[in-house]
């Protein structure tokens, strides 16, 4: 899948426990069909988020972010570097958005972006 972005849900108690979702964090991704080791040179920085304001301390919110370095990828590695406040980091859902074409066009990408989830993504996560 050519994917140019992602999106992040956070929980479902996020009002009553604040402050659990993440505020910096690296986003890896490969082209390899099994996801490499964690550290490995396969891996592609393709999203740096600093000092997030789209999470806030609501249920169920989603928010979009674009990739830094679009592309046909198949593994994704999630760096969380740094959380909001709270002890713990929890969210609900990461979705993958992106197109079926393997070399499109960027106004291929703006006319037809479409949303497409991942099911079995590689998401090692640490902190």
């Amino acid at each position: 899948m050519y994917v140019t972005g992602y999106r992040v849900t956070t929980g479902n108690d996020c009002e009553k426990y604040k402050g659990r979702n993440p505020k910096n964090w690296d986003l890896y991704a490969c082209k390899a069909e099994k996801a490499p080791e964690v550290g490995a040179k396969e891996w592609i920085l393709v999203s740096t988020v600093r000092q997030d304001r789209k999470l806030g301390d609501k249920n169920g919110m989603t928010a979009e972010y674009e990739l830094d370095n679009v592309g046909q990828y198949n593994c994704f590695l999630l760096k969380i570097k740094k959380i909001k406040g709270a002890p713990t980091m929890q969210i609900a859902d990461w979705e993958m958005i992106g197109m079926t074409s393997k070399n499109p066009t960027k106004e291929d990408i703006a006319k037809d972006r479409k949303e497409t989830r991942i099911e079995e993504m590689s998401m090692p996560m640490g902190h």
